[in-house]
């Protein structure tokens, strides 16, 4: 104690930055019941998300387009009609991505960032998603093409069906 004061020394996320405060112990004790406030109303917080979580079911449905297909997060599957379909990781983002907003073009960027998870990934690596996309989709007879559009970017197009002769 100096000067009827105590000192607490701060450190911050830099090793060279240190810093000395003067305080009381009530303002210690106001600090400390402020931050035990903000935890309890966290913990509260993060209770209520888990409960909504739970009532949440494992895949959902959307119905934008004209065949509705189910996402199911948990396996990477994706059902449509009578068939399910595991696709990997990237793909099953992609679609997901496609599907989500019909209305909207998705961008390389956004392939970026919501697909790849890294927003400086290459051409390549675009076209490396896309292609594998392409070919797990014709593989198993998805009911949707990835149409590339020129300048704007990319959507899911419902497969046209060919005529009987």
């Amino acid at each position: 104690m100096v000067g009827g004061g105590l000192f607490i020394r701060l450190h911050t996320l830099s090793p060279q930055i240190t810093v000395s405060l003067p305080v009381s112990k009530d303002q210690i004790l106001a600090k400390m019941q402020e931050f035990d406030a903000i935890l309890q109303a966290t913990v509260k917080v993060q209770s209520e998300l888990w409960s909504m979580m739970s009532i949440l079911p494992d895949s959902t449905e959307l119905t934008d387009f004209g065949i509705p297909l189910t996402f199911n997060e948990n396996g990477h599957i994706i059902s449509w009609r009578d068939k399910s379909e595991r696709f990997t990781p990237s793909v099953f983002r992609l679609l997901q991505q496609l599907w989500f907003d019909p209305d909207r073009f998705l961008s390389k960027e956004d392939v970026c960032q919501d697909v790849i998870g890294d927003e400086y990934a290459s051409d390549g690596a675009i076209r490396h998603v896309l292609c594998d996309a392409r070919k797990e989709t014709e593989k198993v007879g998805f009911p949707y093409v990835i149409e590339t559009v020129w300048g704007k970017g990319y959507k899911l197009k419902e497969k046209e069906q060919p005529f009987p002769i």
